[in-house]
């Protein structure tokens, strides 16, 4: 009788023991604590880290691009005009949405690049960007991760997805780091949830810093050294803001935001806010209307709405703000 009690018992405290862990594992995920370490030879979240995964293309790359055989890349952005540059950092406030029909060869994803090439070849273009997006060839799942990206050569040889390769250093501090699932996430005509992020070149140290700027989160997440860039080393020529997505050829390319159009409105269409830039002494302002232009490469698949600039008294929150986004369609 006593060991057959004794063995429910084991059974009962094991049952137990299994639930703990399965709700530690789903809180963790709500509070946006994911396994992220250095990804090099690690499983990620379901599976192991795809090295080969293709670039998120910055807009102002397409003037240098060579013809991709393979892939169909579309933008809806806004970007700044070089006469209003050097810049020496960005922000902005990204609206997250899920993106539940992207294929797994697919990209879609909502980004601040922050780039230069000083008008030379391809292999001069230094980029970096940072923001959301969903990319199952790179994690192995459907989910909403926040990411980063660099190269110091066009696409090249240099620069990887999140922490794939040596070169971002991540802050000891930081809450959010490259890979982790970003959740929750705003529903069309529903909840809206949003982070902010900051790009921001040191003046002391050269190094491009990045940052959290708002919640409980709010803080550095880590650098990108100096030493790494060579047409990005000093400044920035252009700073960039939208949805970005790839897909192959002949394929239905992926929604973008939250797959409807600008024209819909907030709420149902994602925003971008907050927009602004940092000048040549680290002061933040926001980003006006004339001192950018809108880049749609597909107007029958995605949309940007007019640009928002201040308000008339120097800017405040919210200004410097545009929807984008929209369904997709055949390549």
């Amino acid at each position: 009788m006593a060991y057959k009690f004794f063995h429910i018992l084991a059974f009962v405290l094991l049952s137990l023991a299994c639930c703990s862990q399965v709700r530690a594992r789903l809180v963790a995920k709500h509070e946006h604590i994911v396994h992220s370490k250095n990804y090099e030879n690690e499983t990620y979240h379901g599976g192991q880290i795809s090295t080969g995964v293709e670039k998120p293309i910055a807009p102002s790359f397409r003037r240098l691009q060579k013809n991709d055989l393979d892939y169909v890349h579309h933008w809806a952005v806004y970007e700044t005009k070089e006469s209003d540059g050097p810049f020496y950092g960005a922000k902005a406030q990204l609206n997250v949405y899920a993106v539940p029909n992207t294929k797994s060869n697919q990209i879609s994803s909502s980004s601040v690049w922050v780039s230069s090439s000083l008008g030379g070849p391809s292999k001069n273009f230094n980029s970096i960007v940072a923001g959301w997006q969903v990319n199952p060839a790179l994690y192995h799942d459907y989910d909403v991760h926040f990411f980063i990206y660099w190269t110091a050569d066009g696409y090249e040889s240099t620069g990887c997805f999140d922490l794939l390769c040596k070169g971002f250093v991540v802050d000891n501090s930081a809450k959010l780091k490259p890979g982790y699932i970003i959740t929750p996430v705003s529903e069309y005509n529903g909840p809206q949830y949003y982070f902010t992020l900051r790009i921001q070149k040191n003046l002391e140290t050269g190094d491009w810093w990045l940052y959290r700027d708002d919640g409980d989160d709010a803080g550095p997440l880590g650098y990108w050294p100096k030493s790494l860039f060579t047409t990005l080393a000093d400044n920035a020529s252009d700073v960039e803001w939208g949805g970005y997505v790839r897909s192959l050829k002949n394929d239905i390319s992926p929604p973008m935001g939250s797959g409807h159009f600008s024209s819909e409105g907030e709420g149902e269409a994602a925003y971008i806010k907050n927009i602004k830039v940092v000048n040549s002494i680290g002061d933040i302002y926001t980003v006006t209307e004339d001192m950018v232009a809108s880049y749609v490469d597909r107007q029958d698949c995605y949309s940007v709405s007019d640009f928002k600039g201040s308000n008339g008294s120097g800017g405040g929150d919210g200004y410097g703000y545009f929807l984008f986004g929209g369904p997709g369609c055949k390549n």
